[in-house]
């Protein structure tokens, strides 16, 4: 049972591959006794190898009997249980097309094939979830390289066949670039026991790499030679004694006798050739289609054989002076050429508008001797739409078909079907925890996924313009929704981008068309994530948090139907293009010298990233010390990457694979010393590295010998960079001072260059090597003559004094800008050379880290169009030449929010903010205000309350909503009047120590106070002064965090912030204990990593429910406590886990994966996306949220259909 429930469990990982199907029914070998000779040598060679070619490519022209002879190979290998895969492409089916579905596909069947292969990919899939996303050469090393070979066991059971057929339709020539760098390089490192047999035409971008390749057998199928001819014989004479069998009344027993030897000719060794003769000839009259077959007028050069026999096959299939017939014929056929996927007859029928009373069937029956018609309809052979498709070989308009009206017409047609089905909630769902499968018409799904392709094949765009426009601005978010029914949501990212491509160059002058089309763009690359857990997520979540000013959201966003943002939405896209989380602080990133890869180093470890897509390139590559020293570099193509490693103290450089992560050299030995920084030459030779030893060393990479190191020892070297001619290391010091030695001695050139007086940042090289141009935490920039060490140049750079200290900084490759990261996430970019500021990317966040200096990167991609960012856990890409969302310029002071409230009617929405100065001190308060927003609006209803000195801690509205009461750390409680906007009064010196928690009684005329002092008070605040009532009750042994009155007023609940967060009830009238301590941990809770996970929820709410039964307090883990008001006996919630404190009980709390969930229905809302950081606080009424993040304060209204059951 155990291995059972294992298996099913490999079987749901290795899903996650998305393996295309192989279905091999229909598809036919060849016939008994023929291609024994190519079999044969196939054999042979799957039996015993030649030394280095474990590929066999057998290439031939188009018909020559590739696929049959594939299947027949196929199966034989099958049938000997030594097939461990056998992948067939078509170009007519798009994911039979798809190069980069290739190794997952074959790794999926390979560990179907034998389970020791399945648990090892398996366990790598576990390894590495993302796997699929990444580039072909990880996923070959991951998927198939290291699982293959950690299995020695099999390879002493025999050869492992792979065959791969038809590799010439997988893809264009530039989609299968990289397949064929991972077939012809990569793959000659499997094993020996695995043989893999690849079909081909013999294509230029194939050949290429194939021919040129040791471990690849290459072997022309011959159509000339005499056993071809023989075996065409056999298949014809095969084939056509079938037709006398069906025939016996009207054909002798020998037909078709000597006429056989001319059909062989004709066939001019193709087999298509044959078989569709064969096709042709078995119908109502086989004599008369054999005697129009052998017409004297045929050649014998393939081609033109072919041509002719297609010709011959039309001619006697159809009507072709009914002009009915002949446009059907065309419509049918022509949508079969061009369509990407095929189809079935009744997805056809649906997808073309035919006439009611004329069926498409009937003319797919006329052509049968040159269509499939098995579930789905395609043409016999690719060399049958090369035929018909050119004017010149099929001689005929009636015939022929002009791909580019017929593209234009299915564009039509795409668009027109889509328009009559796309709506609303298309497949009635319901917005549960689990999206339900459903599943869309053939011709919908297929109108969906293709329409954008056929419309950017469209040469004259002015045809389609006006029913594109239309389309867009009716449908796009629907079709949004049926991608996600699709499970395509991920393909809209790159289908958009053709579009607006495409769109901005064909059609020029409609601009609100294309300001739609890039806002879809943006919403796919932001909310795809969203979109694929749930269709109606593109209403619910994605259409909501879109920016209100764009063109998608104004045209689509229904206040009636979704989500509506009132306060805390974004009015244009951002600059941020992407942002990543990773395990561990950044310290170092770069650029790979393309610009299409980060390289970023952690604590501990080094990852690669694509910078389109955001996917990891390789596994994470563990440096041995886990600190933040990590050090690395690209090579000048790009290729590999040399990195710093430890291993018991003794360090060294190792050089890895850029796209497989596996090392291709021997390691440097350092010693003991720790590496802090590496660079490689631009010559691709030499690797220059620092250590703490205040030394730098260059080495051969070539030879892996050391060639120099520095006579006169730097201190603490903070940059290195290599001069253009690799002769000479310049490094930057924390001390502030240049130097540059030679590569070759170690000898110091330009003896210490000084001006600075803080640590260097950041050198680049510039002026074709001339110059050294340097930048420094002093905030200057300074330019050096490379040959004397002159400062040629001193620059301040115009950074306000609010910025604060700069954590890192880059130079672009030319020098010509300058990027920098300040405290708090602000990110800009300077001119060099004048000192200006050219833009600020963020504002900033008051969220801080005190190992910020340490934790923060910053690059700047080869082309200037990218800047990556790293502090703390969060990888940045920011888009320069976009404008910023945020304000342009650093800011002084940033605002935290500490408490947050909604008035009881959930028309306004208190919120208390500390103001923190990001100059003086990143921590320091400078004020303590709150703010009053009407909540439908977002608006301030009046100017900010002040009197406070200090953080508020709590607030909450009176039930009358006249009043707002107020605790802070300032020891005071303070009332305050809602319609004026003033305050009534001020209780000074309440407590002893801090309030942290105040609390209106049901009447409104008394409050409760907690407070650090470990006391709590109630108070009469029915007339104009406050009064003392009841208090200070004891019996908490720690602070007192949270406070409560019952719905009856009868009781107060207390919180404390002792080791087990002990709960208590008391009588309001007098004061006595009732229940508790009502303990939510038990056990021993001293230790100081266990206090330090609960402090984030250290003043975490306990409330009453609304009926007064029970007593609920959100855990440090965000799961809901219950306890029986009346027993104090613990209950078990149904209520989910949140991340965000808020108060027991409340209508709407944001879950662990970030969605907004109704409480009373159990239901998911919306999710909160990725760019939203620093969550913290959320309070709610019964129609809308709000919550607090690094920047703003958020509401969210739902409409009523969202919050029924």
């Amino acid at each position: 049972m155990a291995l059972r429930v294992d298996m099913i469990a490999q079987d749901q990982t290795l899903q996650k591959l998305r393996p295309v199907t192989m279905d091999r029914y229909d598809r036919e070998p060849c016939l008994p006794g023929t291609r024994l000779d190519v079999i044969k040598f196939i054999s042979d060679w799957v039996a015993d190898p030649r030394r280095e070619q474990n590929i066999l490519w057998l290439h031939g022209v188009a018909g020559s009997g590739k696929s049959a002879l594939s299947m027949t190979v196929a199966n034989l290998y099958q049938e000997l249980g030594r097939l461990g895969a056998y992948l067939f492409f078509s170009r007519h089916v798009a994911e039979r097309s798809t190069p980069s579905a290739i190794i997952r596909t074959l790794a999926h069947q390979l560990a179907l094939f034998d389970s020791r292969i399945g648990r090892a990919i398996a366990a790598a899939i576990h390894e590495m979830p993302d796997i699929i996303q990444s580039p072909g050469r990880l996923q070959f090393l991951k998927l198939l390289n290291e699982p293959l070979g950690s299995n020695h066991d099999i390879q002493s059971e025999g050869p492992i066949v792979i065959v791969l057929e038809a590799l010439d339709e997988c893809g264009s020539a530039e989609a299968r670039c990289l397949l064929l760098e991972v077939l012809a390089e990569q793959f000659a490192k499997l094993p020996s026991v695995f043989r893999v047999i690849i079909t081909s035409r013999p294509e230029y971008d194939i050949r290429h790499y194939f021919l040129s390749n040791k471990n690849i057998l290459p072997c022309k199928l011959d159509i000339t030679s005499r056993s071809t001819h023989n075996d065409i014989e056999t298949f014809i004479q095969h084939r056509l004694r079938k037709v006398v069998q069906k025939n016996s009344l009207q054909l002798p027993n020998d037909w078709p006798g000597n006429r056989l030897h001319a059909l062989v000719q004709r066939a001019a060794g193709l087999f298509v050739w044959a078989s569709t003769a064969c096709r042709f000839v078995d119908a109502y009259d086989p004599e008369q289609r054999l005697n129009a077959l052998l017409q004297p007028d045929v050649t014998c050069d393939a081609e033109a054989a072919l041509d002719k026999l297609y010709a011959t096959a039309l001619e006697s299939a159809g009507e072709w002076t009914d002009i009915v017939f002949t446009a059907d014929f065309r419509t049918i056929v022509g949508t079969i050429l061009v369509i990407k996927n095929p189809l079935s007859a009744a997805a056809l029928v649906d997808l073309l508008p035919f006439d009611g009373h004329r069926s498409p069937q009937f003319a797919i029956s006329r052509l049968g001797c040159v269509l499939y018609n098995n579930a789905i309809i395609r043409i016999l052979h690719p060399s049958f739409a090369d035929f018909l498709s050119n004017k010149m070989r099929c001689k005929s308009d009636v015939w022929f078909i002009d791909m580019i009206s017929h593209n234009l017409r299915v564009a039509f047609h795409c668009l027109d079907r889509l328009d009559v089905f796309l709506r609303f909630n298309v497949c009635n769902l319901r917005l549960s925890l689990i999206s339900t499968d459903v599943y869309l018409p053939e011709d919908i799904s297929y109108a969906c996924v293709f329409w954008i392709e056929h419309v950017c094949l469209i040469k004259d765009a002015s045809l389609v313009a006006d029913r594109l426009e239309t389309f867009l601005f009716k449908h796009l978010l629907h079709w949004f929704e049926a991608m996600s029914i699709l499970k395509r949501s991920r393909d809209t990212i790159t289908m958009l981008q053709r579009l607006r491509d495409w769109h901005a160059i064909s059609l020029l002058g409609n601009v609100h068309v294309y300001d739609l089309v890039n806002d879809a763009h943006r919403f796919a690359q932001t909310f795809t994530g969203v979109i694929e857990e749930h269709p109606l997520n593109v209403y619910t979540t994605a259409i909501p948090f879109t920016p209100i000013e764009t063109m998608l959201y104004c045209n689509f966003h229904d206040t009636f139907q979704f989500p509506r943002i009132s306060k805390g939405a974004d009015k244009s896209w951002s600059s941020l293009l992407m942002t990543l989380r990773i395990d561990e602080p950044g310290t170092h990133i770069t650029f790979s010298p393309d610009g299409k890869q980060v390289l970023f180093s952690g604590w501990g470890h080094y990852r690669i990233y694509d910078t389109t897509t955001g996917a990891a390139v390789i596994a994470p590559i563990y440096d041995g010390t886990g600190q933040h020293y990590s050090a690395c570099a690209f090579s000048p193509d790009g290729s590999w990457v040399v990195s710093a490693h430890a291993n018991d103290e003794q360090f060294s450089l190792r050089m890895w694979d850029s796209q497989s992560g596996t090392e291709i050299k021997e390691p440097l030995h350092i010693g003991t010393h720790r590496v802090t920084f590496v660079v490689v030459s631009p010559s691709g030779e030499l690797i220059a590295c620092s250590t703490l030893s205040d030394i730098i060393y260059v080495w051969n990479v070539i030879t892996g010998i050391k060639v120099s190191a520095s006579t006169q020892r730097p201190k603490s070297i903070s940059v290195l960079v290599f001069s253009p001619d690799s002769t000479r290391v310049i490094g930057g010091s924390y001390g502030g001072t240049v130097s540059a030695w030679d590569a070759s001695s170690g000898t110091e050139i330009l003896g210490l260059l000084q001006g600075h007086s803080s640590s260097i940042l950041s050198i680049q090289i510039i002026s074709d090597g001339r110059q050294i141009i340097s930048v420094s935490q002093d905030q200057t920039v300074r330019v050096w003559d490379a040959i004397s060490g002159a400062n040629v140049l001193a620059s301040s750079l115009q950074v306000m004094s609010s910025a604060g200290d700069i954590l890192r900084a880059a130079f672009s490759p030319d020098g010509k800008q300058l990027v920098m990261i300040f405290p708090c996430h602000q990110v800009g970019i300077w001119d060099p050379i004048s000192g200006a500021q050219i833009r600020m990317l963020t504002s900033g966040t008051p969220e801080t880290s005190p190992w910020q200096s340490l934790t923060s990167a910053i690059a700047c991609s080869p082309n200037g169009k990218i800047v990556a960012s790293a502090q703390d856990n969060l990888l940045h890409l920011w888009d320069t030449a976009e404008p910023a969302e945020l304000q342009t310029r650093a800011v002084q002071n940033a605002l935290e929010c500490t408490a947050l409230s909604y008035s009881c009617d959930g028309t306004r929405i208190a919120c208390a903010m500390l103001e923190i100065d990001l100059v003086l001190d990143q921590r320091q308060p400078t004020g303590t205000l709150i703010h009053v927003f009407d909540s439908m609006s977002g608006t301030e209803i009046y100017e900010p309350l002040q009197g406070h000195q200090d953080r508020i801690t709590s607030l909450a509205f009176g039930p009358d909503e006249s009043r707002i009461i107020s605790g802070s750390c300032d020891r005071t409680i303070r009332l305050w009047d809602t319609i004026s906007g003033t305050e009534i009064y001020a209780i000074t010196d309440s407590h002893d120590l801090a309030i942290r928690s105040v609390a209106f009684s049901p009447d409104g005329r008394r409050i409760v106070s907690g407070s650090d002092d470990k006391t709590i008070r109630i108070w009469d605040v029915s007339s104009r002064n406050a009064v003392l009532e009841l208090g200070p009750l004891r019996g908490h042994e720690d602070c007192v965090v949270s406070v409560a009155f019952s719905s009856d007023g009868t009781q107060i609940v207390s919180r404390s912030h002792d080791h087990a967060y002990s709960v208590y009830v008391w009588d309001a009238a007098s004061g006595a204990q009732i229940l508790g301590p009502l303990k939510v941990y038990e056990g021993d809770w001293s230790g100081d990593y266990l206090l330090q996970r609960v402090d984030r929820w250290a003043d975490a709410s306990v409330t009453f429910s609304p009926d007064g039964n029970l007593i609920g307090l959100y855990t440090e883990s965000g799961l809901l406590r219950e306890w029986d008001a009346i027993t104090g006996a613990t209950i078990e919630s149904s209520h989910s886990s949140t991340i965000l404190k808020c108060k027991p009980f409340d209508r709407f709390i944001v879950d662990k994966e970030r969605y907004v969930r109704d409480t009373t229905t159990g239901l998911r809302l919306l999710r909160l996306p990725n760019k939203l950081e620093g969550l913290s606080l959320s309070a709610s009424s019964q129609t809308s949220i709000a919550f607090s993040t690094d920047t703003d304060i958020h509401v969210v209204h739902f409409p009523p259909w969202m919050l029924l059951n």
